[in-house]
């Protein structure tokens, strides 16, 4: 049997309940840390990303210190893998600088084709 008040019923909500949409940010759950880096965040996040973290990083550096410190000598194999650890580091700059260069002329062009004056003036304050 239908009830006269259901139609009533399904839209009546008390307070904290029935149809709520609430939107969650994720940052509560999964904190996004936002590193404040002194040179270029791009290419920093990429070092980080593809050669080694700042923790692997250091810990390079630490053991190249303790181990030019050492009485004994230095122990090469470590000096080795912070040479090869600023090598890579070294070839990501020159990648980042690559792509940058790439960007740039592909912007120009496209000021160029799309409002020669502002190009011409941009070119003339570059100089």
């Amino acid at each position: 049997m239908l009830n006269p008040l259901q139609f009533w019923l399904n839209s009546l909500y008390l307070p904290l309940s029935g149809d709520v949409a609430q939107t969650i940010d994720p940052w509560i759950f999964s904190p996004d840390i936002n590193l404040r880096f002194a040179g270029k965040p791009e290419l920093e996040g990429r070092i980080i990303g593809e050669v080694a973290s700042y923790g692997r990083q250091l810990d390079r550096v630490i053991a190249a210190v303790l181990t030019l410190a050492d009485p004994d000598g230095p122990d090469p194999e470590v000096i080795e893998a912070l040479a090869k650890l600023e090598a890579e580091i070294a070839d990501k700059k020159a990648e980042y600088s690559a792509d940058l260069v790439a960007e740039v002329e592909t912007a120009l062009t496209t000021l160029r084709d799309t409002n020669p004056k502002a190009h011409a003036a941009l070119i003339a304050r570059q100089r």
